[in-house]
């Protein structure tokens, strides 16, 4: 019987070239080698084999993300997007498939690791919880609020942070690398409970309380509700690519990243951090960014077109027509979307080749100078569209009006989680339906889930969770306004 480790390294030599991650090189979150852990399924006999044929373990992580729960319910969350009286939607499956499509394209092209990227991807979006893009930033306000309340009223503050073992200092500068909401806890107390209990990571000073990268790392490999891990099986690489998806905010992006956690006391602890980063995890922050930008141009081109408003790709091409390539230029005139994805593909490829070409196939991946990237132009264009979007789409007058209502509603909705919990229950409620959706609902699994809930801060995750795991229709519909 031939090695699962040879099985793997003779589908991966005919697919990945220098640059691309092996899966021979792959660590568990738990730190177990990923070929060990699967070497024993392989020799467990017929049944082991039938499983892992033909598969490797970034493809079975592209698999069990796109056949999770998850990510089915991706499909009733939704972007919408306004011109006048005319309105389209598209829900995130669409996003994170064809963003995955877009990647998978630009792995093969470049021979990095195909099924990596395409599993980054496409368990980057995950986590999001209700009104995505709206709904990141509500969250993220509210989870602030609740521990800065807690903070507020804790008893046992201390003068300095810097004083807490437990929060590990930077070597240059003394201080630590912390997330603000993070740095501003003054209580030992609720610094210890939110070490344990939240999912953050050192090394990005400006990090949200909520990422839907972090949240879809926490939903795949957590069952928050008992504390423990899903399962062993994904690899950390892949984990770390899903938490650091976003080019959001390039400012925020460093080398020094870190999350570590251990679920139990006793438990293995859990890492993902730097030397987890590959070429696909940045190649996966391209993709995302190329396919959401390109998306709502599209999107924004037919409403207007129903509006009879005129030509959104003329707009953008008059705007910017002294700065703009001629083959974008050429693709906006035609108004093909296509031809502005191959440019953008064709670019991503030329570039990382070239650097490539003076790099050495040993060197880390990095964040701050990545070997895969654009064109410095191409890097301006996508951030001209990006602009072109803020002011000429997003700033529709329906839009405004949407989302403060959206953020009303999310507001309410992670309150009557959250403050519900001891009188109508409706948490706990929720919990239970949880439970009976993914299997673990055992009067023993119910017991110990409500024994958690009286901590607050095990609370506000939970919290999060069951929202997370809504569509756009169940928050509305949690608090009435389904009918």
């Amino acid at each position: 019987m031939a090695k699962y480790a040879d099985h793997v390294k003779e589908i991966e030599d005919a697919t990945v070239r220098d640059y691309g991650f092996r899966s021979n090189h792959g660590t568990l979150l738990q730190g177990e080698f990923a070929l060990k852990y699967y070497s024993d399924l392989w020799q467990s006999g017929s049944e082991g084999q039938a499983r892992l044929s033909g598969r490797t373990p970034t493809h079975l992580d592209r698999d069990r993300v796109l056949y999770s729960d998850a990510f089915r319910e991706q499909d009733d969350k939704y972007h919408t997007l306004y011109y006048g009286n005319s309105r389209r939607s598209r829900n995130y499956t669409t996003h994170s498939l064809r963003a995955a499509h877009v990647g998978r394209t630009a792995a093969q092209r470049l021979g990095l690791n195909v099924e990596l990227a395409e599993a980054i991807i496409l368990a980057s979006k995950v986590g999001a919880v209700p009104f995505v893009h709206r709904g990141r930033v509500q969250v993220a306000t509210w989870l602030q609020n609740q521990i800065a309340e807690m903070n507020k009223h804790a008893t046992d503050k201390e003068t300095g942070p810097a004083e807490i073992a437990m929060f590990k200092l930077d070597e240059a500068s003394g201080e630590m690398i912390l997330p603000g909401w993070i740095n501003s806890i003054d209580s030992p107390r609720l610094r210890s409970e939110v070490s344990q209990l939240l999912p953050w990571a050192e090394g990005t000073v400006d990090a949200p309380a909520y990422q839907s990268g972090v949240e879809s790392y926490w939903t795949l490999t957590t069952n928050s509700y008992l504390r423990e891990s899903r399962d062993k099986g994904f690899l950390a690489q892949t984990m770390y690519g899903a938490w650091r998806h976003s080019l959001a905010n390039r400012d925020a992006l460093s080398n020094k990243f870190k999350h570590s956690i251990s679920l139990n006391s006793g438990a293995i602890r859990r890492t993902i951090s730097q030397e987890h980063a590959t070429h696909e995890a940045v190649l996966g922050r391209y993709c995302d960014d190329i396919t959401w930008v390109l998306e709502n141009l599209n999107e924004a081109a037919r409403v207007a077109a129903l509006e009879g408003a005129g030509n959104v790709y003329s707009r953008l091409a008059r705007q910017y027509r002294d700065e703009f390539d001629p083959l974008v230029s050429a693709a906006l005139a035609g108004s093909d979307s296509g031809k502005l994805y191959t440019y953008y593909i064709d670019d991503l490829v030329r570039t990382s080749v070239e650097n490539m070409a003076d790099a050495n196939p040993g060197d880390a991946a990095t964040e701050v100078e990545p070997i895969v990237s654009l064109s410095p132009r191409a890097d301006r264009t996508l951030s001209n569209m990006k602009a072109f979007l803020k002011t000429e789409v997003f700033s529709d007058y329906r839009i405004a009006f949407r989302n403060q209502t959206i953020d009303v509603v999310l507001y309410n909705t992670l309150d009557l989680i959250y403050k519900s919990w001891d009188r109508d229950r409706v948490l706990a409620h929720l919990i239970r339906e949880r439970a009976r959706a993914e299997g673990w609902d055992s009067k023993e699994n119910l017991d110990a889930a409500e024994r958690l809930l009286p901590n607050a801060v095990h609370r506000l995750q939970v919290t999060v969770d069951l929202l997370a795991a809504m569509s756009d229709r169940e928050a509305f519909s949690l608090i009435g306004l389904d009918s």
